[in-house]
């Protein structure tokens, strides 16, 4: 009895002794674990800052990207039609006031420089379109061509005449943009 008690009490304190041991190494796991959880918040909010930095600097340039593109375009346009930057933005920002969008606009100045050489170059339909409009092909640029197009508009009360003069001005650019004249002659008589 002796042998086994004494067994009991070696293996009740190998229990005890073991009880004491886990129970350290897991307290000391708890604090490893806890650190570690802490160091990686650390790093994930750095990895989330440098993310986030990464993404407004990304934006950042995304943006003046845009606004390089929007520039080049717009200078581009306006070299291709015979124009000014500054014209084609104003006429851009008459359009905008009105609901006109402004590819709609520098898109029918191209077109009516395009027509105006298809003109020039034999189009009956095209001559007589502008001479509705009174247009002089062979003298007036874009920008007077332009310019014509929204006094005519605007100064002409006469429903009839008006029709004439959107039919004309449909010959030439499509009916989307003789729209768009339109609503841009109830703000602008020119640009200049």
């Amino acid at each position: 009895m002796a042998v086994t008690l004494g067994q009991s009490l070696i293996d009740v304190g190998i229990q005890d002794n073991t009880k004491k041991g886990m129970s350290k190494i897991e307290k000391n796991s708890i604090k490893s674990a806890d650190k570690v959880e802490q160091r990686f918040k650390k790093v994930g909010t750095a990895i989330a800052a440098a993310f986030g930095g990464a993404v407004v600097i990304n934006a950042i340039k995304n943006m003046s990207s845009a606004a390089l593109a929007f520039a080049s375009d717009m200078n581009t346009t306006a070299k291709s039609i015979g124009i000014t930057v500054e014209e084609l933005s104003a006429l851009s920002h008459a359009a905008s006031i009105v609901g006109v969008n402004s590819n709609v606009v520098s898109d029918s100045m191209i077109k009516i420089a395009k027509q105006m050489d298809s003109a020039r170059n034999g189009s009956k339909l095209l001559g007589t379109a502008f001479n509705g409009l009174n247009i002089d092909i062979n003298s007036d640029s874009v920008i007077e061509a332009t310019n014509k197009i929204l006094s005519a508009l605007n100064s002409t009360k006469d429903m009839n005449e008006q029709q004439k003069l959107l039919g004309s001005l449909a010959q030439i650019v499509g009916n989307k943009a003789a729209i768009a004249y339109a609503k841009m002659a109830l703000q602008v008589d020119s640009v200049t």
